[in-house]
């Protein structure tokens, strides 16, 4: 992950009061950010390119004529698919792998799963899952090339502690093993372009700018600016042209060439985007920098790691409400020139009074006429399309209101509820203990339904709380599943365990991890239940989901 941190945004900032000390590049900013404009109009063909490679690659599974080598090396292609593309997809892909290799008794492949699976939990910011694969691991087995990959998943997970831990021991414990980590690495690398590639993100973790970019002399002629790794070494790049060594111009420059590489690479964990963005809303370009906060928020959103998402949040709000007070001025401007219009209308009318007996006049008059009615009707169209897209704003932004007031008020209606029956529990405890009745005490918690009961009340609340908020829920989401599959309740305000899971999926939570936590299943049991569902369906299962966050 491409690290975007306060300090980097503070680095950003003060580039904007950076003079020029280098000779001017032969690409110009213009040129920069109009290539990435292009690559983000052609991302969503390079989207379908890619789900219809993934589908493929799926369907080739379903066949029973394929060797476990081959199985297990189009899973690693799937694995590979959906790394920097969607979270969830990779980890499911990557427990498949783990699965498969498991069967056949392949001990080294499952190592090396399980050293995939802890890095990708180190960068999405699952601490807590990565520290218990880490603490797993017997390094005592492994041959050369394992302990290589082991180093490089370690160095990942303490270096992502460094950068986001709050907590000063943590900080200096997990830097002190990330360079243990690197050093051990850089010292058992035999390829010279692959040692560059580890000193420069030694020097990038140690913000030593200038042994960063001779590094980066050596390994960007190497690099194609249409690959993920190309955008990694440009965002260094950027960074290492601080320290008054380089322009704005030229920062901005290698930003934008690495948001364009992510987009060409279908990347989502967005850094060079979103810090780009925060350049141009500080230099005055509000339209160019809320279409690229916007952009970085939705491939956040779909890429679905902890980080990412927050560290967006921050900069979204300041440039959604920079960038609406300038289409406010826009508005009051095309108010304006339409008031000028009518009033020239009105005019050319007087006009056309006054020489009616001048036929050739009047033609003439008459095709003004006609002009100035198509450039009225095209500023009228222009304001219709964007009240439409602040009504549409306005509606999620209510929504949003909505479901937060909604829940804010479940939330502190059950924590009273909680505290209520713990206070109770305790004051019966307490009591049969000071009585000396301990065999009533253990009768009482053997028989206590308190647990079940809770549990109960919880889905209760939320199913309530939910179906105050659509109403029509159950309705529209049967009308996604073929007729004789449609669900039936039994008590029309209590939602089936299937329904529940699509009701969190409809709020956002999409995770099934965090849905398992929520609704006390396992995460496998989760998992088979949206298959289920979605095997159902009269849409296509890919589509599935996004036509749930769509109901109501």
């Amino acid at each position: 992950m491409k690290r975007f941190t306060i300090g980097y945004i503070l680095f950003a900032c003060a580039m904007l009061f950076a003079t020029a000390c280098n000779t001017p590049k032969e690409d110009s900013l213009a040129v920069a950010l109009s290539e990435l404009d292009a690559a983000i109009s052609l991302r969503e063909n390079y989207t379908q390119l890619k789900e219809r490679r993934i589908a493929l690659k799926r369907a080739a599974l379903g066949s029973e004529n394929i060797s476990y080598e081959e199985r297990l090396s189009i899973i690693e292609s799937l694995v590979d698919e959906y790394t920097k593309y969607q979270l969830d997809s990779t980890l499911v892909w990557l427990d498949r792998a783990t699965e498969v290799a498991t069967t056949a008794g392949d001990s080294r492949r499952m190592r090396s799963f399980k050293l995939r699976t802890l890095e990708l939990y180190s960068t999405a910011g699952f601490y807590g899952d990565a520290a218990a694969i880490l603490h797993s691991i017997d390094t005592l087995r492994m041959s050369p090339a394992e302990k290589r990959q082991y180093y490089r998943a370690a160095h990942t997970y303490h270096r992502e502690r460094r950068e986001y831990s709050a907590d000063a021991q943590t900080q200096a414990l997990s830097k002190q093993r990330e360079e243990y980590y690197i050093d051990r690495l850089i010292a058992t690398e035999s390829d010279t372009l692959a040692k560059h590639k580890l000193l420069c993100t030694k020097y990038s973790n140690t913000y030593d700018w200038e042994g960063m970019s001779r590094e980066l002399e050596v390994i960007m002629p190497t690099l194609s600016p249409v690959e993920q790794e190309f955008a990694l070494y440009s965002y260094l790049k950027a960074l290492s042209v601080g320290d008054n060594r380089g322009s704005t111009e030229e920062f901005m420059i290698h930003l934008a060439r690495s948001a364009r590489a992510d987009m060409l690479s279908l990347t989502n964990d967005h850094a060079s985007l979103c810090m780009l963005s925060e350049i141009l809303f500080h230099t005055g370009d509000i339209k160019r920098a809320f279409e690229y906060i916007q952009i970085a928020m939705e491939d956040a959103t779909f890429y679905n790691s902890r980080l990412r998402p927050w560290q967006v949040a921050t900069l979204l709000p300041v440039i959604e409400n920079s960038y609406s007070k300038e289409r406010e001025s826009q508005r009051k401007d095309l108010f304006i020139a339409i008031i000028v219009i009518s009033l020239l209308w009105v005019a050319l009318v007087g006009l056309l009074i006054a020489k009616s007996r001048q036929n050739r006049q009047i033609e003439q008059a008459k095709t003004q006429l006609e002009e100035m009615n198509a450039k009225l009707s095209e500023y009228v169209a222009r304001l219709s399309e964007q009240n439409k897209i602040e009504h549409s704003l306005a509606a999620k932004l209510s929504e949003a209101n909505a479901v937060k007031e909604q829940y804010i008020g479940l939330f502190l209606v059950i924590s009273s509820n909680y505290i209520d029956l713990l206070k109770s529990y305790h004051n019966n405890v307490r009591k049969r203990l000071s009585q000396g009745a301990i065999d009533t005490l253990q009768k009482e918690i053997g028989s206590s339904t308190i647990i079940e009961d809770a549990e109960e009340e919880f889905y209760a609340n939320f199913d309530n709380a939910f179906l105050s908020l659509y109403p029509t829920f159950v309705e529209e989401f049967n009308a996604l599943l073929k007729e004789d599959q449609q669900i039936v309740l039994k008590n029309p305000r209590r939602l089936n365990t299937e329904l529940r899971i699509f009701a969190l999926i409809k709020l956002g939570i999409t995770d099934s991890s965090r849905i398992a936590s929520l609704l006390r299943y396992s995460v496998n049991t989760i998992y088979n239940y949206r298959a289920g569902v979605k095997n159902k369906a009269i849409v296509e299962r890919d589509n599935f989901e996004d036509d749930v966050r769509k109901i109501g």
